[in-house]
């Protein structure tokens, strides 16, 4: 039993009749292969919600998601302008002053391994802390400068506790804080601390850098840098074996 459709190319609109079994395949949409390549050469106006220019689009591209913004120019303008509400949406602020002095504020996306935030602006990787900061303040913060905070919590993103500072500042405020990664805690790391006082002890009894690589799973290299205290010098080692 054939079913009676309507030829969806506009300027046609001819009533045809198809067997059910073409609409199961996506068919019955026009009467003849002409009206069907005239609907894709058809494109309609539409309005960028960006800038407001008109621009055309075929109807099948809307299905695509696509068809709000005349360009890609203004997919990324209109990206730029909703980031901040989108990123202080990812934020957990308190329930205090728009600007508490005493709350942390975290980070409830992705965090790196080191304990930072991480966010996505203009398709690029960001600290979130940071562009707290350069949000809140209306502008860059100086790219020599890491984003430090007062409160050690690198999670944070409350623009009180976070400072411009130097690399140095930003180490020595972390060392002294306790939060600092290194040794075992890096990632990657195949060492511990519990090694290094046996790798200069090896050493005191005569080995070479290259046999004591062989206890331990790195190349010599490595040993050499331990031995010279270029690496792990935060291990204190007995002055016998220095």
């Amino acid at each position: 039993m054939l079913t009676l459709c309507v030829c969806q190319y506009p300027p046609c609109v001819i009533p045809f009749y198809i067997s059910p079994s073409r609409i199961i395949n996506g068919r019955g949409k026009f009467c003849s292969r002409a009206c069907a390549r005239a609907a894709q050469r058809t494109r309609i106006d539409r309005t960028c919600i960006q800038c407001g220019g008109v621009f055309s689009i075929k109807p099948s591209a809307l299905r695509y998601g696509t068809g709000e913004f005349c360009s890609k120019r203004c997919r990324a303008d209109a990206r730029q302008a909703h980031f901040p509400q989108k990123f202080w949406a990812s934020v957990q602020q308190c329930c205090h002053d728009v600007l508490c002095l005493y709350c942390c504020w975290p980070w409830l996306k992705y965090q790196r391994r080191s304990g930072y935030g991480k966010a996505n602006h203009a398709g690029k990787g960001v600290v979130a802390s940071r562009t707290a900061w350069e949000l809140w303040h209306e502008r860059l913060m100086p790219p020599q400068l890491d984003a430090a905070h007062y409160c050690n919590n690198p999670v944070c993103c409350n623009p009180s506790h976070i400072y411009p500072a130097t690399r140095q500042q930003n180490v020595a405020d972390a060392i002294k804080a306790g939060t600092f990664i290194r040794g075992s805690r890096v990632g990657g790391s195949k060492l511990t601390e519990t090694d290094i006082p046996r790798i200069f002890a090896m050493r005191a009894t005569g080995m070479t850098e290259s046999e004591i690589a062989r206890f331990f799973p790195v190349q010599s290299s490595a040993i050499h840098h331990i031995l010279a205290r270029k690496t792990w010098r935060h291990i204190e080692v007995d002055d016998v074996f220095v």
